[in-house]
């Protein structure tokens, strides 16, 4: 049996690649509180979302193909309305969620600080689990799954998530271990090109 060739492309040739594009859901209305994956309110309403990254697509100029987005209300009201405006399909999919911090959504901040679980996980956030939430790994084998299907399907796509899934797409786009993207600002509602 012969060995395949993998294709490449011949020299001066180019080579069409579809782009993934990403927004983090509008800000929030909780300050202080470490929310993780619980379903919190938005300063903006969906439509007014939907309208900010209309606007921004339309800058850009990507025919997108299809939308995604977690399963929560902050991410899922505005990318509806993208996906309507846009007339593609919507894909809602878990693998787009923000870390699960478990028995620390809800509460604030300033109280967890007292806490000396959250000081340890503080310390160890790289390898550690918060109580009843997931590890970093899980959050990154998560996304780099959702992005090998997106690649494969090679369409354009826009995804509305959240800062630790961005942070992980962008380390991937680099080449880099998430800690060379973990304090880096993710804008609320800020177009942003992973690919």
């Amino acid at each position: 049996m012969r060995a395949r060739r993998l294709w490449r492309p011949r020299l001066g040739e180019t080579v069409s690649v579809a782009p993934v594009l990403v927004v983090r859901h509008a800000p929030v209305h909780v300050p202080g509180i470490c929310y993780g994956q619980l379903d919190v309110p938005t300063a903006l309403s969906a439509n007014a979302a939907a309208a900010a990254v209309l606007e921004q697509l339309a800058r850009d100029g990507t025919r997108i193909t299809r939308v995604w987005t977690s399963p929560w209300r902050r991410t899922q009201g505005p990318a509806t309305r993208l996906a309507d405006v846009l007339g593609v399909p919507l894909v809602a999919d878990a693998r787009l969620s923000e870390l699960a911090f478990g028995q620390w959504e809800g509460r604030a901040y300033r109280e967890l600080d007292g806490d000396p679980a959250f000081q340890q996980w503080m310390r160890e956030w790289r390898e550690a689990a918060p109580p009843g939430g997931e590890r970093l790994a899980e959050l990154v084998d998560r996304v780099r799954s959702w992005r090998a299907e997106v690649l494969s399907r090679q369409e354009a796509a826009v995804a509305l998530t959240h800062a630790g899934v961005i942070r992980v797409l962008r380390a991937e786009a680099r080449g880099v271990d998430y800690d060379a993207v973990a304090q880096e600002t993710v804008q609320p509602l800020m177009l942003e090109r992973v690919r």
